[in-house]
C-alpha cells in the first residue's frame, strides 16, 4: 500500500470523534478554529491522521487515512494494529508523519535520467542526482508529447520507459530563475564538444516563449555558470529575444570565468532577423527574430590561428546588447554588423540601436565592424578595442554610432598579419584608409610629409616584433589602426572621451564625424578634434557654419570682464571670415569680406580685435574707442580717367582714389562723369575729398551729384576766374546704409 499511498496536506483540519474499540473513526463536530475533515477532503483522498485520547492521551494512533462515505475514517496505522480505544472524547487530526519524510528521502532519489525514466508515476516528486543535472522533478499527467519533442536532450522533460513519447505523463524539473546549461549535457571541461547541448537549451526555450508579437517573441534567461565550453563548429544562432548570461567580467587582463571556445571556420553567436538565417540567407517565410537579445558575462574565443576568414565572434543582424563581454581571436571581427533593411543577402538585416557596455575585444580582425544603412544610432562605452588585426572599431555606418570612453591600444601592429605599418628611410609610416593597393608599389615619402598613400608617424626603423617591416614595393599591405569612421558625409559619429595608445596607425575619421577629448587628439587625421586647455575651449582646425555661426581658424570665446559680454576674434593671417554672437533677444555680427567690417544692430556688446578694444556698441550706436574707424590695407583701388573729364570709370572698390583728366575746363563750366561700382548700393552714401592736382585752393566746386545700384556720378566746376587744365585725384570712400 505504501507505493499507492498518495497523501493529502491541508492545514489546521481537526475533528472530535467518539469512536471506541478499533472501528473507522466517526468524525464528529470540528475542534473550535479548525476545519473539519469533510470540508478539507473528498470522499476517496488520502492523508495522514493523528488520534489521541483527550483525557486518556496514552490511547493514541498514528496511520494513514481514506475518507469514506459519511464522515467516516478508514484508519490504517503505520507500524502496528488498530489502537483499541475505550469510551470518552477523541482529537484526531490531518498531519504529515515522519513516513512521509522518510519515504521522499528514501525512494524520490534516482541516481540517472534512465533512473527517473523508470520510476513509477505514482511517485509524488524525485530528486534527480546525476551529476549537471540535479535537480527536482514532478511527475506531470495527460498528454505531453510536445514538451518531450522540444527537449530531446532532457534538459526539463524525461519521459516514463512505459511510454517514451510522453503521451501518458512525463517528470518535469521544478526550477525558478535561468536555465542552466549543463542540464542539457554541457560538461565544461574545454574538451568536450558542448554543441549540441547549446542548441538543445535554446531549441527549449523557443519552444517555451510567450508574449509573441508578428516576428518577436521572448524567453526566460540561458545561464552558462563558470566553465571552459568547446562548441567545435556550432554556431548559436538566436531567434527570440533571449539573455545568455555567465560568470565573467569581459574586462582585460583578466581571467574569465565562462568560457565559449569555438574551433575555426565557425562564428560564434548570430542574432537574426524575422527574415534571416545563416551567414547570409534570406528566407522567404518569416520566422521570428532575435531583436533585442541581450549577451552578458560571457567570454568568447575563436579558431584563428593564421587564416583569416568570415567568422565572427558575434554577427548581428539584428539589435543586440552586449554587456561586459570578452570577444578574442575569431578569424573574422568580434563584432560584426553589416545591416541594411530591404538589401537582400547578403546584408539584409536591422541592427538600428544595438548596446555595447564594457567588456574587451582583442585579437580579431577589427574588434568592432559597424556598416550599412540600418547599422546606426548605437552606443559603444568603455569597451577596449586593442591588439586587433586591423582597426580596433571600423564604423562604415550610414548615419553614424557613438563611442564613450573607448581603448585602442596595438591594433594592425600584430605578427603574421598584414602589415599596416612600414619602416621606409628611417620613418615610420601608416597606410592611409582604402590605399592599400597603391601603398604596395608607392613608396612613402621617406621624410616628415604625407602622401596619397602613407601617413608619416615618426621616426623608426623595422620591429618583426611589431609587424613593422621595410617598405618593399609589391608587398601587400593594409590600412590599420586605432579607429576609422566612414560615412561618406552622412555617418554623424561621435567619439567622445576616447583613448589612443601611440604606435599603432591613427585613427583615420571622416566628417561629418566629431571627436572630442584631447586623448585622441595627436592621434586623429581627417578631421579636427574638440578639446579643452586650461582658459578656453579650442578645436585643431576651423569651426565652420552657416547662416551667421562661426567660421575660421583659432577662436576663443569668454568674458574679460565682469560687466560686458566680449568676443576676441582672431583669424590668423588670411584674415577672413565670419563670426556671429548673440546677446539677449538681438543678433550681431562681425564680418570680414575684401577688407570691409560691417556691424549690425547689437546691444551692449564691445568689440575687440587683437586684444585691443576698438568699438563699443549699444544701443545709441557705435562709438570708437582708442583708434580710427576706416578701411584696411587692400580695400581700396586707383583708377585714371582717360581722353575727357566727362569720361566714365570703372572701381569696383569700397574705397580709393581717383584721377581725372587733365583736358581744360572753362571758368565757370561744369562737367560731370560716371564711376562704376559693382559695390555700391542706391542707399548707400559716398564721400569724396580733392586730395591733389589744384593749383590753388578753392578753384573747384565738387560733389557726388547721384548714387545708384552698381554706380555714382561725381560733378566738377570750375569757379576760379580763368580756365583750368589740370589732373584732379579724388578721395573717395563708400559708406553703407539702409532706408529701413
Amino acid at each position: 500500500m505504501a507505493e499507492l499511498f498518495q497523501p493529502k496536506f491541508v492545514d489546521l483540519v481537526r475533528n472530535n470523534t467518539t469512536t471506541t474499540g478499533t472501528a473507522d473513526f466517526v468524525v464528529g463536530a470540528a475542534t473550535m478554529g479548525f476545519t473539519s475533515f469533510t470540508a478539507a477532503c473528498a470522499v476517496g483522498d488520502q492523508f495522514y491522521y493523528s488520534a489521541i485520547g483527550i483525557d486518556k492521551p496514552t490511547e493514541r494512533e498514528v496511520g494513514r487515512g481514506t475518507m469514506l462515505s459519511g464522515g467516516v475514517i478508514r484508519r490504517d496505522p503505520i507500524g502496528g494494529p488498530r489502537t483499541d480505544f475505550s469510551n470518552g472524547a477523541k482529537s484526531i487530526a490531518l498531519i504529515a508523519a515522519a513516513e512521509w519524510f522518510a519515504k521522499v528521502q528514501a525512494d524520490a532519489a534516482a541516481p540517472s535520467r534512465a533512473a527517473l525514466a523508470a520510476s513509477p508515476s505514482a511517485k509524488m516528486a524525485a530528486i534527480l542526482t546525476e551529476p549537471g543535472h540535479e535537480g527536482l522533478f514532478t511527475w506531470t499527467g495527460g498528454n505531453q508529447s510536445a514538451l518531450v519533442a522540444a527537449d530531446s536532450a532532457q534538459g526539463v522533460v524525461v519521459a516514463p520507459f512505459s511510454d517514451p513519447s510522453g503521451a501518458s505523463g512525463v517528470w518535469v524539473r521544478k526550477y525558478s530563475g535561468p536555465l542552466n546549461v549543463r542540464w542539457f549535457g554541457a560538461t565544461g571541461d574545454g574538451a568536450t564538444d558542448d554543441g549540441a547541448a547549446f542548441l538543445s537549451a535554446i531549441r527549449w526555450l523557443a519552444a517555451m516563449t510567450v508574449n509573441s508579437t508578428a516576428y518577436n517573441r521572448a524567453s526566460a534567461r540561458l545561464f552558462v555558470p563558470t566553465g571552459h565550453y568547446f562548441l567545435g563548429t556550432t554556431t548559436l544562432d538566436i531567434t527570440q529575444t533571449l539573455i545568455v548570461e555567465g560568470e565573467s567580467s569581459g574586462m582585460m587582463g583578466t581571467a574569465q570565468g565562462t568560457k565559449l571556445r569555438w574551433a575555426a571556420g565557425a562564428t560564434g553567436i548570430r542574432v537574426q532577423r524575422y527574415n534571416t538565417s545563416l551567414a547570409g540567407t534570406v528566407d522567404a517565410t518569416t520566422h521570428f527574430g532575435g531583436d533585442g537579445a541581450v549577451l552578458r558575462g560571457l567570454a568568447l574565443s575563436g579558431g584563428y590561428s593564421g587564416v583569416e576568414g568570415e567568422f565572427h565572434g558575434i554577427h548581428a543582424k539584428a539589435r543586440v546588447r552586449i554587456e561586459h563581454c570578452a570577444v578574442e581571436n575569431f578569424q573574422g571581427d568580434g563584432l560584426f554588423v553589416e545591416a541594411s533593411a530591404g538589401a537582400g543577402a547578403p546584408t539584409e538585416g536591422n541592427a538600428n540601436l544595438c548596446h555595447i557596455i564594457g567588456g574587451s575585444f582583442r585579437g580579431n580582425r577589427n574588434g568592432l565592424f559597424l556598416s550599412g544603412a540600418d547599422a546606426n544610432i548605437s552606443s559603444v562605452i568603455g569597451v577596449d578595442a586593442s591588439v586587433n588585426r586591423r582597426w580596433g572599431i571600423f564604423d562604415r555606418s550610414f548615419l553614424g554610432n557613438s563611442y564613450f570612453g573607448c581603448h585602442a591600444e596595438a591594433n594592425g601592429i600584430v605578427p603574421g598579419s598584414l602589415a599596416t605599418i612600414v619602416s621606409y628611410n628611417g620613418n615610420r609610416y601608416c597606410v592611409r584608409k582604402d590605399q592599400g593597393a597603391g601603398a604596395s608599389t608607392n613608396a612613402p615619402t621617406g621624410s616628415a610629409a604625407d602622401n596619397s598613400w602613407w601617413y608619416y608617424l615618426g621616426a623608426g626603423g623595422p620591429s618583426a616584433g611589431l609587424n613593422i617591416p621595410a617598405w618593399t614595393s609589391g608587398a601587400s599591405y593594409r590600412d590599420g589602426g586605432a579607429y576609422r569612421s566612414d560615412g561618406g558625409g552622412n555617418a554623424n559619429n561621435l567619439w567622445s572621451g576616447c583613448y589612443i595608445e601611440g604606435g599603432q596607425g591613427f585613427a583615420q575619421i571622416d566628417g561629418p564625424a566629431l571627436v572630442c577629448g584631447g586623448s585622441m587628439r595627436p592621434n586623429v587625421r581627417g578631421v579636427p578634434v574638440l578639446f579643452a586647455t586650461s582658459s578656453a575651449i579650442a578645436s585643431t582646425g576651423n569651426i565652420a557654419g552657416t547662416n551667421g555661426n562661426f567660421a575660421g581658424t583659432d577662436h576663443s570665446f569668454g568674458n574679460d570682464s565682469a560687466i560686458d559680454p566680449v568676443i576676441n576674434l582672431r583669424t590668423g593671417a588670411t584674415e577672413s571670415g565670419f563670426y556671429s554672437w548673440r546677446n539677449g533677444a538681438l543678433d550681431g555680427y562681425f564680418r570680414n569680406v575684401l577688407g570691409t567690417y560691417y556691424i549690425n544692430g547689437v546691444n551692449g556688446v564691445r568689440l575687440r580685435c587683437g586684444g585691443l578694444e576698438i568699438a563699443e556698441i549699444s544701443a545709441a550706436g557705435m562709438s570708437v574707442t582708442g583708434g580710427l574707424l576706416g578701411y584696411g590695407s587692400g580695400a581700396g583701388g586707383t583708377v585714371t580717367q582717360v581722353t575727357s573729364k566727362s569720361t566714365g570709370v570703372l572701381l569696383n572698390k569700397a574705397c580709393g582714389q581717383i584721377v581725372t583728366s587733365g583736358a581744360s575746363l572753362a571758368a565757370g563750366a561744369s562737367v560731370s562723369f560716371t564711376v562704376s561700382n559693382s559695390l555700391v548700393a542706391g542707399s548707400d552714401v559716398v564721400t569724396l575729398a580733392l586730395a591733389g592736382g589744384a593749383a590753388a585752393a578753392g578753384s573747384y566746386a565738387y560733389q557726388v551729384d547721384k548714387v545708384s545700384a552698381g554706380s555714382f556720378v561725381v560733378a566738377i566746376k570750375n569757379v576760379s576766374a580763368g580756365s583750368l587744365a589740370e589732373a584732379l585725384t579724388f578721395n573717395f570712400a563708400v559708406g553703407k546704409a539702409v532706408a529701413a
